[in-house]
């Protein structure tokens, strides 16, 4: 009789133990599931931010190109108001140096070609600019990665 009630308090024990580790393996599970669906949630607002950012950078840099070709046209107008013959008539002495130091461009109207000057000098020291429609192509499908969801908390496939 002494065993069998060592024996019954052993078991008390037993189940007592194990009852007391259900639990507590329960509130690590719970625990880890909350974590789990915050890291979620902080993971889809992390991605649309990412997706926002690129979008503006997206427009942006279509605005830069839009810009870059717009000054592209202003130099090719500069040039041609250069060489016009209303402008060599207006400023005959510099079109005489014109033709006299072909090597030296004939400025024409002031600020323009000092705007002008100042792009080409802008635009030759930015190595990036000539590959700003690579950039606006790679922005149109960005490649963020998606880990599916796996494991006891969602067990339907997520559909991409």
């Amino acid at each position: 009789t002494a065993l069998k009630k060592e024996n019954a308090e052993r078991e008390r024990s037993y189940h007592a133990d194990l009852q007391r580790l259900q639990v507590e393996q329960a509130d690590r599970e719970r625990s880890y599931r909350a974590d789990l669906q915050r890291l979620q949630i902080e993971l889809q607002t992390l991605q649309a931010h990412i997706t926002k950012l690129t979008n503006r950078l997206r427009e942006q840099l279509w605005n830069t190109r839009k810009l870059l070709n717009l000054l592209d046209e202003v130099e090719s107008a500069a040039a041609r108001l250069r060489s016009s013959r209303r402008w060599k008539l207006a400023n005959p002495v510099t079109a005489i140096k014109a033709k006299l130091f072909p090597n030296k461009v004939s400025l024409g109207y002031g600020h323009l070609e000092r705007v002008v000057a100042s792009y080409l000098q802008w635009r030759a020291s930015r190595a990036e600019i000539a590959k700003i429609d690579d950039q606006i192509e790679m922005l149109a499908f960005p490649t963020t990665p998606r880990s599916p969801e796996t494991g006891p908390t969602n067990p339907t496939p997520v559909r991409d």
